[in-house]
């Protein structure tokens, strides 16, 4: 960009003889020949840029922690269904052997065994109780909230753990990577980094300066006619950098070591970041099917207690078998509810990997060190 200043200032004197009075504007005007400035104005651009992409890599982790804290309170609240609904199913069975007990169908020893397995579940719930509100907290701290304010929100209900769609795609276009804020970041201090070292490379050649000046001068002498003069001076100054070749030259090379080094960061990032993508979308899909599969083996564990508690009811079969099976279908209860919350982990996980969609500027020009 050409440099313009202008300068304008007038001046009046007088004496027993003569008065004089003069109106003067001078400018100056520094051409951008090499290309020096315009890199510079580049440069600061893509700084820009990567300031921006910072901003929302900190949007998206903030998101994304947002998310698993909702999907680790809704593991909380379901694990605590679980746990309710299996203390009606030891309650029921205590009282089972109590009235065979009575009947003299049982033994103590059955009624301890009932009592020890109602105790020993019960003496989880504290823990996810504990759980469900430091989830409520942080969500509270992440959406900018007092944890007090978020009794009243609808969060305190037990809701399910979200799903993911069952559809995934199969392969991601690398253009995916473009979305990602880290990656955006890499790419502008790329951008910067070489406008800087065509700032540099600038330095070795001459700046031009163009002075032009022009004015109006008055005179009167012993109460004659005034003279009027127009002055009017051009000049081209040229200033070479002779005596700093030395310290341009390794302004140059650091320059280029830096762009250098941005280089190799942005392709480890883009590694990392193809890396994380195909991580993320298989622990997706391998997620669903582990979500289908335990769906599947707690039926036949529920179905087991159901049959193991009525052939105890009956007299035949002993309560270990009660016991194996509700030991069996709290086990297939709690990994299916871990299983979803990996399940939906792994979604949050992919969605931060792609970047999270953000609606993005332009791109920035990118900037050759050549040029």
């Amino acid at each position: 960009m050409p440099v313009l200043p202008t300068h304008a200032r007038t001046r009046r004197r007088r004496s027993a003889t003569c008065v004089r009075a003069g109106f003067g504007l001078s400018a100056s005007w520094t051409p951008d020949v090499f290309g020096g400035e315009r890199l510079a104005v580049l440069a600061a651009q893509a700084q820009v840029s990567g300031r921006e992409a910072s901003l929302n890599q900190v949007r998206l982790v903030l998101a994304a922690n947002t998310a698993a804290a909702y999907i680790d309170l809704r593991w909380a609240q379901s694990q605590l269904q679980i746990l309710s609904d299996n203390e009606q199913i030891r309650a029921r069975a205590l009282k089972l052997t109590q009235e065979r007990l009575h009947f003299g169908l049982s033994t103590q020893l059955d009624v301890a065994r009932a009592q020890n397995q109602l105790q020993d579940l019960q003496a989880q719930i504290p823990r996810f109780q504990s759980a469900v509100q430091h989830q409520l907290s942080l969500i509270a701290v992440y959406s900018g909230r007092t944890p007090e304010s978020v009794d009243g929100l609808l969060l305190a209900n037990a809701r399910e753990i979200p799903l993911p769609a069952q559809s995934v795609p199969q392969m991601l276009p690398s253009e995916a990577l473009l979305k990602r804020p880290d990656v955006r970041t890499a790419y502008a201090t790329v951008e910067q980094r070489a406008a800087e070292v065509g700032v540099s490379r600038a330095q070795r050649y001459p700046q031009f300066r163009l002075n032009l000046a022009d004015g109006l001068l008055a005179s009167s002498y012993l109460g004659l006619p005034t003279l009027t003069d127009n002055l009017f001076s051009a000049a081209l100054n040229a200033t070479s950098p002779i005596f700093n070749a030395g310290r341009i030259t390794a302004n140059i090379d650091a320059s280029e070591s830096r762009m250098r080094e941005s280089q190799l960061g942005l392709q480890q990032t883009m590694l990392q970041a193809l890396k994380e993508i195909e991580d993320n979308r298989s622990d997706l899909v391998s997620g669903s099917v582990q979500v289908q599969r335990l769906g599947g083996a707690l039926d036949a564990s529920g179905h087991a207690l159901r049959l193991s508690t009525e052939l105890y009811k009956n007299g035949a079969s002993s309560f270990l078998d009660v016991l194996d099976a509700q030991e069996a279908y709290l086990r297939d209860d709690e990994s299916l509810n871990q299983a979803k919350r990996e399940h939906a982990l792994a979604a949050v996980a992919l969605y931060r990997s792609l970047g999270g969609g953000w609606d993005l500027p332009g791109t920035v020009t990118a900037v050759s060190a050549n040029n």
